[in-house]
């Protein structure tokens, strides 16, 4: 069965209600042949994305495209360039290496309960990370964004990927609002994508 890994964003978990409604959307397709798997990644960006590329490497041709939210989109941009998979991209973090210099120090999983650190060198992992709008390919993008994301500012995304096909709500928010709405036009993305 070919798989779409989502990818959530920081400080959140498999449990999260986009993760659970994706899942669930798509395995309730006539066809069921494209399966969700949402892998729980560390805080470490480094460590996380060895689990990922670990996952698409060890999945041969079963991993077909990606699915992430917030930090979890920026993962997936990268993982878009050097893979080329085709991803959809839902309120990315596009530079995360800024934003999240304001969760240094100790935070907790309001999923897990976890308690784990967040250190500067995970920015400087994070820069590490960063793609050019030359390593990708707008034509394998789906962008979603809100225009009233309290988290990011929704035109970096728009600026980065300009000709992605594009997903835009005026108001919402960083959980992205009625994204249930959304779901069916992301399985007709990846419908229309010739690797699955």
């Amino acid at each position: 069965m070919k798989k779409l890994l989502y990818l959530h964003g920081f400080n959140s978990s498999p449990q999260s209600e986009k993760a659970q409604l994706t899942s669930a959307f798509f395995a309730q397709r006539a066809s069921a042949s494209i399966e969700i798997v949402v892998p729980a990644l560390p805080p470490e960006p480094r460590t996380a994305m060895t689990k990922i590329k670990t996952m698409i490497n060890q999945g041969k041709n079963d991993v077909v495209g990606l699915i992430g939210s917030s930090l979890g989109g920026f993962y997936s941009l990268h993982l878009h360039a050097q893979f080329g998979l085709p991803a959809v991209l839902i309120n990315p973090a596009i530079r995360p290496y800024e934003l999240l210099q304001a969760y240094i120090g100790e935070n907790i999983n309001p999923y897990t309960d976890e308690r784990y650190e967040v250190a500067p060198q995970h920015m400087e992992q994070l820069l590490a990370l960063k793609v050019a709008a030359d390593d990708i390919n707008d034509q394998n993008l789906f962008l979603l964004t809100q225009t009233d994301d309290e988290v990011l500012d929704f035109r970096q995304a728009c600026e980065l990927m300009p000709t992605a096909k594009l997903w835009l709500d005026y108001g919402g928010d960083h959980a992205f609002q009625n994204f249930a709405k959304a779901l069916p036009s992301i399985c007709q993305f990846f419908d229309q994508i010739k690797r699955i």
